[in-house]
């Protein structure tokens, strides 16, 4: 019983030390972490796939990347609290949640914010940039005390950008995303939750600075997402 959670803590947490991008997905329920209490985890996902958009889907049809990220969460009262998470690009995001529904079914608000680093010379020459995002979302799940327990999310997701450098620099791009993700929350021992999900992003609207001048297009620049991961939480001692 104590070996199966701990093997695959190592795992997924090896995975997190190897990868390199940021996360798309929750990997949350609408249950918060009591108050005065630490949840650590971490989660990491083998497959991110970028649909190229019209203008790149000659020279990238699709491009698949891992992602990876360390996260905790500190509870503030019984229905509150604050999370944040590191990834290894580097990138940081802090994101608050308030359950406003626990009685079977459980209903949260979650929004998230988060500043990353993308060094993007293999696809671009020379070419960095630093991406911001803010992330409201709903959050709907069940997790019985017997029997598979189920959470889905929804919301929007605006993601901003700017080049540090190459010949693109000063440029900007912005794109407002509409997010859903899908997961399995399993608990095994001691509550220690193994939560598989789905996450799919689809641009609605986006506008990019060029030469001078702003265009703004709906979905331009930016790629439906898709990605399939796995997530790792444990309590910790308050």
């Amino acid at each position: 019983m104590v070996r199966t959670p701990v093997r695959l803590s190592v795992v997924v947490l090896s995975v997190c030390l190897l990868g390199g991008c940021v996360t798309m997905g929750l990997h949350e329920t609408a249950r918060t972490t009591p108050p005065r209490q630490i949840e650590c985890g971490c989660i990491a996902a083998p497959l991110i796939v970028f649909r190229g958009t019209e203008s790149s889907v000659e020279r990238w049809p699709v491009i698949v990347m891992p992602y990876s990220e360390l996260c905790a969460s500190v509870g503030l009262s019984d229905n509150s609290d604050i999370g944040f998470r590191y990834a290894f690009n580097p990138g940081m995001g802090i994101n608050g949640k308030y359950r406003l529904v626990s009685r079977g079914v459980d209903i949260a608000a979650r929004l998230g914010a988060s500043l990353y680093y993308y060094p993007l010379g293999l696809l671009s020459a020379g070419t960095d940039w630093v991406c911001y995002s803010l992330s409201p979302r709903v959050v709907v799940s069940r997790e019985p005390e017997f029997g598979l327990g189920w959470a889905f999310n929804a919301g929007l997701d605006y993601y901003g950008m700017f080049c540090t450098g190459g010949d693109e620099e000063g440029t900007g791009r912005r794109v407002l995303f509409l997010g859903a993700g899908a997961g399995l929350p399993l608990c095994t021992f001691r509550s220690v939750r193994i939560m598989p999900e789905v996450d799919v992003l689809l641009p609605l609207l986006g506008s990019t600075d060029y030469e001078g001048g702003t265009w703004f297009l709906p979905g331009m620049y930016h790629y439906p997402r898709l990605s399939l991961g796995i997530s790792l939480q444990v309590p910790a001692s308050p």
